[in-house]
């Protein structure tokens, strides 16, 4: 599998310029009860629990847990995307709003303008705030509307572990991250020798926390969910720089 950082990375850099970054956690293994979701179908490469109630989180289990995750269909969210280089690092502060199958994201990073990214399913829009014309992007976004957004607000995208080789997965395990119940699973990339770690909350399938290393063991990116809430989302931040409402418009198509 090809690095997710170094593709996430050019994907922002082409389509707004934004980068890459990620955060740290714990090695405890341990046992969790799922959340109530869709039963796990046979899949190639993904091992079954014997119990889609109770599971030991291991390298094996880990990619079916994972796959029985889902996100709630609204929220908000507030989070820290961190890069690091040799001599000092990027720094951005994302909020993100989900509903009805749309994302808006507003990302600020100190010294540039801040920056409103909406993702729908069939197109997205990209804007500086201030600015009255966005540009438009699609219809047929790249990987779909909800791998777009993750890769709009420079967040590594989780559900990537499922197309993992098993002998990737270097750990697995169920640990405290920010006091929120997490589902924890670390990878080598043998093509860039990077090392990626995920947090992924237990109840509400969200990403709590990422962190990378490139092949000297330096940390490269960083991210951490600082507050969500569930089943909340800001309105006004679905609406275009002309005053367009998208969330109307979508209710009423």
């Amino acid at each position: 599998m090809l690095g997710l950082a170094i593709s996430t990375l050019l994907f922002i850099a082409a389509v707004v310029g934004v980068m890459l970054l990620s955060y740290s956690f714990s090695d405890d293994s341990g046992t969790i009860t799922l959340p109530s979701g869709r039963p796990a179908p046979e899949r190639p490469n993904i091992a079954q629990p014997d119990s889609p109630d109770r599971v030991e989180v291991t390298n094996e289990t880990v990619q079916a847990i994972i796959f029985e995750l889902s996100r709630p269909q609204s929220y908000s969210l507030e989070m820290l995307v961190e890069k690091f280089w040799h001599d000092g690092k990027a720094q951005h502060d994302i909020h993100v709003s989900v509903a009805d199958g749309m994302t808006s994201i507003l990302v600020r990073t100190q010294g540039y303008p801040d920056k409103r990214i909406l993702v729908t399913p069939d197109e997205y829009y990209v804007w500086l705030v201030g600015d009255t014309v966005p540009y438009v992007g699609g219809p047929g976004l790249i990987g779909g509307p909800e791998r777009l957004a993750d890769e709009m607000q420079m967040m590594i995208t989780y559900e990537d572990v499922l197309a993992l080789d098993k002998q990737d997965i270097s750990d697995a395990g169920f640990t405290d991250f920010g006091g929120e119940d997490c589902i924890f699973v670390e990878y080598y990339s043998p093509s860039f020798r990077y090392v990626t770690k995920y947090y992924v909350s237990v109840d509400f399938g969200l990403l709590m926390g990422v962190q990378e290393y490139d092949g000297s063991g330096a940390l490269i990116y960083r991210m951490a969910a600082l507050e969500y809430i569930i089943d909340e989302y800001d309105p006004s931040a679905f609406t275009l720089p002309d005053g367009t409402a998208v969330i109307d418009v979508q209710e009423e198509a």
